[in-house]
């Protein structure tokens, strides 16, 4: 999970950014109120005033609309908390360029831990030769 199921408070900015993009995702999947409620095991008026933007998204919260929209927290991750642009997230391109991304930071990451331990690769840790991210 994205927030470890910590209930912590959320910055308004981060409240409206994850807003937006739980609301597009639910409409995108066509649930309903009630629907969402069961999922979350909440009361209906409960998700109405998430819906509504009437009761502040805690970190626990987020996590849980994360899961049940089935968002991915890296991508929701960019979109809002990097970019400040939380319908990116659904953008083809901006996912590609992600991956992208990711598969770089990966080979990067391996490159450090074969620095730092010459038997990680020997390992198969991450499952990458030094040279993966470097054609």
């Amino acid at each position: 999970m994205y927030h470890q199921g910590k209930a912590f408070a959320v910055s308004a900015d981060r409240q409206r950014g994850f807003l937006t993009l739980f609301r597009e995702e639910w409409r995108r999947r066509g649930l309903t109120n009630p629907e969402v409620a069961n999922r979350l095991g909440r009361s209906l008026s409960l998700v109405v005033k998430i819906k509504a933007g009437r009761t502040p998204l805690t970190g626990h919260l987020i996590d849980q609309l994360a899961e049940i929209l089935e968002i991915d927290v890296i991508r929701a991750f960019f979109a809002v908390d990097i970019l400040n642009e939380p319908m990116i997230y659904f953008d083809p391109v901006f996912l590609q360029s992600l991956n992208k991304t990711m598969t770089l930071y990966e080979g990067m990451l391996t490159d450090y831990r074969a620095q730092q331990d010459p038997t990680y690769v020997a390992r198969g840790g991450a499952g990458a030769s030094l040279d993966t991210h470097a054609q």
